[in-house]
């Protein structure tokens, strides 16, 4: 009789925590979005393996040419932006695909690919 009692209970448990976990990590994602400190608009003009030895995870080099941007600015570098994101993340970018992108301490928070 106890036993079942037990069982019921971390069952119980298991999915109240199960629950609020989820719930936490949307509302995590949402507040992370909004904090997009570096928004641009661009081309993809290359895609290249990076060298991380020690990783786990294998990474790639994206280089973007610059549309639109909300940092207005004179230098010639600032059309070009290189951002370092997992290979086989969400995205499988190739040259000329268009991206909406979110940067936040140089790293991405949103990416949105465009129809070009």
């Amino acid at each position: 009789m106890k036993n079942g009692i037990v069982i019921k209970s971390l069952l119980i448990a298991g999915t109240i925590i199960t629950t609020s976990l989820g719930s936490g990590e949307a509302l995590a994602t949402m507040n992370l979005a909004t904090r997009c400190e570096e928004n641009f608009i661009g081309h993809v003009l290359s895609v290249k393996n990076s060298q991380t030895p020690l990783s786990a995870l294998a990474k790639v080099q994206v280089e973007f040419q610059i549309e639109d941007s909300e940092d207005v600015s004179n230098s010639k570098d600032s059309y070009q932006k290189q951002i370092t994101v997992l290979r086989d993340g969400p995205h499988k970018y190739q040259i000329g695909q268009k991206y909406d992108v979110g940067l936040n301490n140089g790293f991405v928070c949103r990416m949105e690919r465009l129809k070009s």
